[in-house]
């Protein structure tokens, strides 16, 4: 019976003392008990550590260590490297698990089934990004907080490059090219803090969010240069179109992404207005409506 396997959560944490305890008590409230709680202060200089030593003491489901590396991503692969669960969750230390969260998802995998998730929806003080379900059509989230995968699954995504920031697009990638089965609810298993130091930069000003998106945009050229051999053409052709996208997104060329017939309208309208101050500046404006698309 699925309720016998053990479901591993990965929490990287840094500087988060507003939020670590209603995050973690989020998931010692989870009606699935079977789990594992592996969490990696990241040289936190708040109280976070002092908190989660608090926590640990209430249940001994949570385990704390102190990171060997630096970042989120050596963290990831740290708590990777500790766990032992038969499903592998990742969770970030601002969030919150809806009640069932765990649950909802261990009782989708069966057969072929690598990879179980659901809705997320954000949070926020600000209103402009607080009740934004991702995505808002009928499909999945396959973003890292969203996405549980099988232990089988994970070792192929684990270790994630170190060079990266955050470990969504690598996690997304996997899933679209090597997942054999994606089974999802259309409920939301995710509650998604967005606050000022988010690692998306939200309302950040432009230099700061070009940085940003170009980091994480390392991960196509890393994926490609990783499976180059084991991709079909056509896979190679369309991650190829975005890294050179990419190029043309950092570069400003806006007339370049707009006529870049290798990538959706909507894409190139996306990779568009992330190329100009001025461009930002327009979906700044419109980011309520243009987000979870």
């Amino acid at each position: 019976m699925y309720k016998e396997c053990r479901v591993s959560i990965i929490i990287p944490v840094r500087n988060v003392e507003k939020y670590i305890e209603e995050a973690i008590k989020s998931i010692f409230s989870q009606t699935y008990e079977n789990i594992e709680i592996i969490v990696i202060n990241d040289n936190s200089l708040d109280n976070t550590e002092a908190l989660l030593a608090d926590l640990s003491k209430q249940d001994s489901r949570l385990k704390v260590y102190s990171a060997c590396g630096k970042g989120k991503v050596a963290a990831f692969n740290q708590g990777w490297a500790l766990c032992s669960g038969d499903y592998v969750f990742l969770f970030a230390g601002d969030d919150i698990l809806p009640p069932q969260s765990i649950e909802k998802r261990v009782a989708l995998f069966s057969g072929n089934v690598d990879v179980a998730t659901g809705k997320i929806k954000s949070f926020s003080n600000n209103k402009k990004y607080d009740g934004i379900v991702y995505p808002k059509k009928d499909a999945p989230n396959l973003s890292g907080g969203a996405a549980g995968f099988t232990r089988l699954f994970a070792e192929k995504i684990f270790p994630i490059p170190e060079q990266l920031p955050n470990e969504d697009i690598w996690t997304s990638l996997h899933i679209k090219f090597f997942a054999r089965e994606i089974k999802w609810t259309r409920e939301i298993i995710l509650l998604y803090r967005i606050h000022e130091n988010n690692s998306m930069g939200f309302g950040v000003d432009f230099d700061k969010k070009n940085e940003i998106i170009g980091s994480r945009n390392k991960a196509y050229l890393l994926f490609l240069e990783k499976y180059k051999l084991n991709l079909s053409d056509k896979d190679v052709r369309s991650l190829s179109a975005r890294i050179s996208a990419e190029n043309l997104r950092k570069n400003g060329k806006l007339l370049g992404l707009l006529f870049f017939k290798e990538l959706s309208i909507k894409d190139r309208l996306a990779n568009i207005s992330l190329a100009s101050k001025a461009t930002y500046r327009v979906r700044v404006a419109l980011e309520k409506y243009l987000a979870g698309r």
